[in-house]
């Protein structure tokens, strides 16, 4: 069980871009106003400057006083939070708003059961990163979550140029 992945406290930049955080446990750390957390945020009075895009939090299981992100004593702390998949939505975001582009819907894994969490074809996660971010390699818009999803490995089966139809019947 975790308690805390990240703990963003005084004067720094963070950038947390394209993850995948699926399929663990938190347990609860106390109070409210110290709930568990995968992304907690502190900044003790000094100034931080975080971006959270295009990242997947999906499957984890949380008890009471536990969210995905926690900023529990709001400061003047700078915070883009958009572009993710984030189960439970803004329920599970504690003490700042979520910006832009931020869904709430299975990623629809291919295989999480079994560690393969690449996206499958008609997930709401591929192509919905954000949009200023650079392209995949195949030259579309980024997608949310570790590693992109290549519809040309798709389309790499080869389609025949030239059939034939028979009758079955005389």
């Amino acid at each position: 069980k975790w308690g805390r992945m990240f703990w963003l406290i005084s004067d720094t930049n963070v950038t947390i871009i394209n993850n995948t955080f699926s399929d663990f446990e938190m347990s609860a750390l106390g109070s409210e106003s110290s709930p568990s957390n995968i992304i907690g945020i502190m900044d003790n009075g000094t100034s931080l400057d975080i971006d959270i895009r295009n990242n997947i939090f999906w499957n984890i299981s949380d008890t009471t006083n536990a969210y995905i992100i926690s900023y529990p004593v709001a400061g003047s702390s700078v915070l883009d939070i958009e572009y993710n998949n984030i189960q439970g939505g803004a329920d599970e975001v504690y003490g700042v708003s979520l910006g832009t582009g931020n869904i709430n819907e299975d990623p629809l894994f291919t295989d999480s059961e079994n560690g393969d969490y690449t996206l499958q074809l008609g997930s709401p996660c591929i192509d919905t990163g954000d949009p200023d971010s650079p392209l995949d390699s195949d030259g579309t818009r980024a997608d949310m979550g570790a590693g992109a999803f290549y519809l040309s490995n798709i389309l790499d089966t080869e389609i025949p140029l030239k059939f034939t139809l028979h009758h079955n019947y005389p």
